[in-house]
């Protein structure tokens, strides 16, 4: 178990000063003092029920001082095949539980929860069913990504083909345009000549379209 902040391997004998004189700090101002471990049997993981503080499976003082951060136990007779919750509970020298001096702070012991089982194939099963699981919700967001990579392609596609068919109907519509300025161009020479000849021929007088 990692610790910090916290100095480990102050303990006193619980049955002669258990909680008999008050917790005390170190020069930086940390608690002195030591942990324990206790494993409990649950009946199941998502057990809600609270557990019996009297009935455990497991429980060891951390009497000594941890090594680079960490505390170890060793549960020498091992545990039967259950679901457990592993709990540290972190004390003063005297066993009182640590005492901080805010109200708002971060808990300041940890658990866990693991399953031990007498059957290995079971467990190997299990984590493969797991990473099956994994590889199956990979695959389908994999799955899922093409489609959408699919749906967008085809939706450029169609908006190609849209923009295609409006530059289409623009040209078309250029040519029309255009077509109608030459037609009334044309339509405009005859005037033009027209207005040439009355020009020239009122200076002699006449017009030959009257």
């Amino acid at each position: 178990m990692a610790v910090s902040n916290f100095e480990t391997g102050n303990f006193v004998n619980a049955n002669d000063n258990y909680f008999a004189a008050p917790q005390q700090l170190n020069g930086q101002g940390q608690i002195r003092g030591h942990s324990h471990v206790v494993v409990e049997l649950l009946t199941s993981l998502d057990q809600t029920t609270p557990t019996n503080p009297n009935v455990f499976a497991f429980f060891k003082g951390l009497n000594g001082q941890a090594q680079n951060g960490i505390l170890t136990a060793a549960v020498d007779k091992g545990l039967p095949a259950g679901a457990y919750k592993l709990s540290s509970i972190n004390t003063a020298a005297n066993h009182q539980p640590c005492i901080v001096p805010v109200a708002q702070h971060g808990s300041l012991d940890d658990a866990i929860y693991f399953t031990i089982s007498d059957d290995p194939a079971a467990g190997n099963a299990g984590a493969a069913a797991g990473a099956g699981a994994g590889a199956a919700n990979g695959a389908g967001a994999g799955a899922g990504a093409a489609n959408g990579a699919g749906a967008g392609a085809a939706a450029g596609d169609a908006a190609a083909d849209g923009a295609a068919a409006a530059d289409g109907a623009a040209a078309d519509g250029a040519a029309a345009g255009g077509a109608a300025a030459g037609g009334a161009a044309k339509a405009a020479e005859p005037e033009k000549e027209k207005e040439k000849s009355e020009e020239s021929e009122a200076d002699m007088g006449f017009s030959l379209f009257d």
